[in-house]
């Protein structure tokens, strides 16, 4: 049963728990094919993902690559394609080019080294040339691509440039979450702006995983009610006049219906957290 930390996961994770429940993507992900892919573990904690071709059918669900459906968010290497995911940030990769250009990187607000974050990393390498890296935690999910990659590995300085666009708002919000994850001591999970309150979105992901099975038996709505109040309260309420806890159930599995139906596309035009 769907038990995420309901106020830290980013809009891009909650998305994937919707996507890799949706029956359609779990049948594309058993038909997928099974070559094509190479993954490397760099020496700084980078993992690298290289493809020799697209992968069409992963596109169709908002992703440019197949990732398994079995795999919750917080360890899952996917990246969702940067038309879907409205704060991907175009960005400018060079390769690192020592002290000098390193003491400029340290004066410039726009200018940083991806080996410095002190959390997951992941670069994509496509067949057409492109380069996406995703930087991820719990907290965090933040997606950059860059179109005419220079260098090797995750030796490079990534340079920040956003011109007039229609997604600029999405796309300045992931530059400020990048730049003040970068500029902490720690370079760890530093936020700019409110959390959400998710508690309707689990809890309909929760009444989803019940009602069909997902990882545990089937329940119905009754077993629905008793995952979002107490057993005794659900009991005291079944046996009266009140239809209020069922139709609770009700509306909380036809919320987790449409978020891993489609819903869950809507969340990635929203700001990352």
């Amino acid at each position: 049963m769907f038990q995420p930390p309901m106020d830290d996961m980013p809009n891009a994770a909650w998305a994937w728990e919707g996507l890799r429940r949706n029956p359609a993507y779990r049948r594309a992900w058993n038909c997928r094919p099974r070559t094509g892919i190479c993954k490397i573990d760099l020496a700084s904690g980078t993992t690298l993902i290289r493809a020799r071709r697209r992968y069409l059918d992963a596109e169709k669900f908002g992703i440019i690559l197949f990732a398994n459906p079995d795999i919750s968010a917080s360890e899952s290497t996917i990246f969702w394609c940067p038309d879907v995911l409205a704060g991907t940030l175009p960005v400018k990769m060079n390769p690192s080019q020592g002290r000098q250009f390193r003491e400029k990187r340290a004066a410039s607000p726009t200018l940083i080294d991806l080996r410095n974050f002190n959390m997951g990393k992941f670069i994509f390498e496509t067949a057409t040339g492109e380069r996406h890296v995703k930087i991820q935690s719990g907290k965090v999910w933040l997606q950059l691509v860059c179109h005419a990659p220079r260098g090797v590995g995750d030796n490079v300085d990534i340079g920040i440039y956003i011109n007039k666009t229609h997604r600029m708002a999405r796309r300045l919000d992931t530059a400020l979450q990048l730049l003040s994850i970068y500029r902490s001591d720690d370079r760890s999970s530093v936020l700019i702006g409110r959390k959400r309150n998710r508690r309707a979105m689990a809890q309909g992901l929760t009444a989803y995983d019940i009602w069909h099975g997902f990882n545990g038996p089937k329940g119905g709505l009754q077993d629905i009610a008793k995952a979002i109040y107490s057993a005794d309260q659900v009991e005291s309420d079944w046996k009266g006049p009140s239809r209020y806890m069922k139709e609770v159930a009700v509306r909380a599995r036809h919320r987790g219906e449409r978020f891993v139906a489609s819903g869950y596309l809507d969340l990635l035009r929203k700001k990352a957290i």
